[in-house]
């Protein structure tokens, strides 16, 4: 057992006193905005093409991807709870895996997940929020590239009472993976090269995560802040380009 995960299992006993009751914070909107970096160099000179993107456009990308047409409808949203336990990913990660994605209509009450297991049980996802597995997603933090410990590094704080229990943990490293190709999830494992087979439209944001929490007998909530750049890729009539991506994903729920 890793040490981060004793930690955050011996600071659930010191409120044992109230947890029993404690109210689990609700599902809410995960966000995301940032720059898409072209470059569109030709013979004659070279340029670098800057595009804002926001959540809508991930919503497109979504829809176009799971023919659900309505996913990038006005009043779509895509939604996040980091905490019900991800059956499906579990099995197929092997460990406990918590998060599940969903898009949703507040009009029409559409509703779907997206990421689940398929009828002969192979797990598929369009999106995925990786740090810790028993956090977010099913990366494991000590896995070694090139003999290098990856996003091993983090600060954690926590204030415990009878009453309450409240907390922040920063990360030096998780992965916001979004994409058209619903086989081609775990951007870690796989590499970069994850966006580069059957994917038409994809993107990465990389870098340090925010976690807050506070629990009390009746209120819980929780907030998520991802900032950090990656990789990209848009296909646009006939043409792919591989951006840089720059942004910062959110998340908050609360009871």
């Amino acid at each position: 057992m890793k040490l981060t995960k004793i930690l955050f299992c011996t600071a659930l006993l010191g409120v044992a006193v109230f947890a029993a009751s404690v109210a689990s914070a609700a599902p809410g909107y995960f966000t995301v905005s940032g720059t898409a970096t072209v470059d569109k160099s030709t013979t004659t000179g070279h340029a670098l093409v800057k595009h804002s993107f926001a959540t809508k456009d991930l919503l497109t990308i979504l829809a176009n991807a799971t023919s659900q047409l309505w996913i990038s409808n006005k009043n779509s949203h895509l939604m996040y709870d980091s905490e019900p336990i991800n059956t499906a990913a579990s099995k197929w990660y092997g460990e406990t895996v918590y998060g599940i994605f969903w898009a949703t209509n507040t009009v029409s009450h559409n509703s779907y997940r997206l990421d689940n297991s398929s009828t002969n049980s192979s797990y598929w996802s369009y999106i995925e929020l990786d740090y810790y597995d028993w956090d977010l997603g099913f990366w494991d933090p000590y896995n070694y590239i090139d003999d290098t410990p990856v996003g091993e590094n983090y600060a954690y704080s926590e204030v415990s009472t009878l009453t309450k229990d409240s907390g922040k943990e920063i990360g030096s490293d998780a992965i916001l993976y979004v994409h058209d190709w619903p086989y081609e999830f775990d951007y870690l494992d796989f590499g970069g090269n994850a966006l580069f087979y059957n994917t038409h439209n994809a993107f990465v944001i990389r870098g340090p995560i925010n976690l807050a929490w506070s629990e009390t007998a009746s209120h819980s909530s929780e907030s998520i802040t991802l900032k950090g750049a990656g990789d990209g890729m848009i296909y646009v009539s006939g043409s792919t380009y591989y951006p840089v991506m720059t942004g910062s994903a959110k998340y908050s729920g609360k009871d």
